[in-house]
């Protein structure tokens, strides 16, 4: 149980945090800038593991746990607070959503290419589970699926890891045209990461879609729209939650309880819904401190936080034959408090890079990159696409560090080219445009 010092520490925390979003909302009409999507998805769930709902939870965290966090909250907090405010907003603070007449006609080229991207992305997820497991769909066999869900073929990670940038490119082409292929490609390339039970892929094109429909709307923004929504977003999130009781449990071969494995003290919700929220993202900070503790000294010196640089466009981990660190030098280094829980939030690799006093300086340069991007976005569709991805990793901060990833940066270059060469910057002059080519 918490104390009450922290109780009051924890509700001014959280007045806080709300006030300075209420005084963003007031300025820009907005809920898409990165100090509400890092507050949503960063912020309140570390809010919530500060109120020690597991019983895998010790008393207090190391002394260097709380620097790295006071550094988080400085600069993802601070500084993302002041950048949101900053940057100016069209029609002088008025909603993020721009009117179809308003951007410029796509070249027809646009459109296929966003199909091949899809097709071969699909192709690429099935070829990738044949090779892997043997089988094109590895939920066929609950056991392989366990297994192989996080598992990639190097020379097709290309493609099997960029579904949320041939989702972007789907949205746009259906925008336009209304075309029914390009609705049933943008609905298998949202679902075939199901196919290997793989939820990260998944929550990526959701949420990149969600963001970019939020700036560029292909139903109008209406309450009924919003319920609808909403109620798609629970569903997606519920869903999402089942997906990975049923890959714990292979289908039922095993009984488990969630709730019970990481001793939820709160109700846990329908299928143990909330239980498995606080799970993967809350623990997530005590998963942290036990990677603190443990790696008191042991150093990557920046090469985690540099990898989009050094290892998504140049195959420097090849050429040192995989002496190039990745995400498993922190599976090989963590101690989480369970099988049920295991990742230890971005925070790790910054940690590992550069200790406790310097952590902050790659959570600055990934900030100051995503504020660019939201200064960028109204200029082209490339910039607003580039943002809406990279919003989508940064939402996951608090639960592994999805921002350094090299197939990241690479989905981002697959987005933004067909963007650049085939569709304009947003028109100057409305009356020029039409809506179909």
């Amino acid at each position: 149980m918490m104390a009450l010092g922290d109780e009051v520490v924890l509700v001014a925390t959280a007045a806080a945090l709300a006030s300075a979003n209420a005084v963003v909302w007031f300025q820009k009409r907005s809920i898409v800038h990165p100090f509400a999507i890092m507050s949503l998805c960063f912020f309140v769930p570390l809010l919530a593991a500060g109120a020690r709902l597991s019983g895998l939870q010790e008393a207090s965290w190391a002394y260097e746990t709380h620097v790295v966090i006071l550094e988080a909250v400085i600069v993802w907090g601070a500084f993302l607070l002041v950048g949101s405010l900053a940057t100016s907003s069209r029609a002088h603070g008025q909603n993020e959503q721009r009117p179809r007449q308003e951007i410029g006609r796509p070249k027809s080229s646009f459109y296929w290419s966003a199909r091949l991207m899809a097709i071969l992305h699909i192709f690429a997820v099935l070829l990738q589970n044949y090779v892997s497991s043997g089988l094109l769909i590895t939920l066929m066999d609950p056991e392989l699926a366990y297994q192989y869900h996080t598992k990639t073929v190097p020379v097709l990670q290309v493609f099997t890891r960029v579904g949320f940038a041939a989702s972007a490119l789907l949205y746009l082409s259906y925008y336009y045209k209304r075309r029914t292929l390009d609705a049933v490609l943008l609905l298998l390339v949202i679902l075939v990461p199901l196919t290997r039970l793989a939820r990260l892929d998944l929550f990526l094109s959701g949420a990149t879609l969600l963001i970019l429909y939020l700036h560029v709307p292909v139903f109008p923004l209406r309450p009924r729209t919003l319920l609808t929504g909403l109620a798609l977003m629970v569903a997606l999130a519920y869903g999402l939650v089942e997906v990975g009781n049923q890959r714990t449990s292979r289908f039922g071969k095993y009984v488990i309880s969630y709730s019970n494995a990481i001793r939820f003290r709160a109700p846990a919700g329908p299928g143990d819904a909330l239980a498995v929220w606080y799970g993967y993202f809350p623990l997530s900070f005590e998963n942290f401190d036990r990677f603190v503790r443990r790696n008191p000294s042991y150093r990557t010196y920046g090469l985690l936080s540099a990898a989009p640089l050094l290892n998504s466009f140049v195959p420097t981990n090849r050429l040192t034959k995989g002496g190039y660190p990745g995400s498993e030098v922190i599976v090989d280094r963590r101690d989480p408090v369970g099988s049920m829980a295991t990742v230890g939030t971005a925070l790790s690799a910054f940690y590992l890079d550069f200790g406790a006093a310097w952590a902050w300086i790659p959570m600055l340069v990934y900030a100051a990159f995503w504020i660019s991007l939201y200064r960028l976005r109204e200029r082209s569709p490339a910039w607003l696409a580039a943002y809406c991805s990279f919003s989508a990793a940064m939402a996951l901060a608090s639960f592994q560090e999805v921002m350094t990833v090299p197939f990241l940066y690479q989905g981002l270059v697959l987005v933004t080219i067909p963007l650049i060469l085939w569709f304009p910057s947003w028109s100057s002059n409305p009356s020029e445009d039409g809506l179909d080519g």
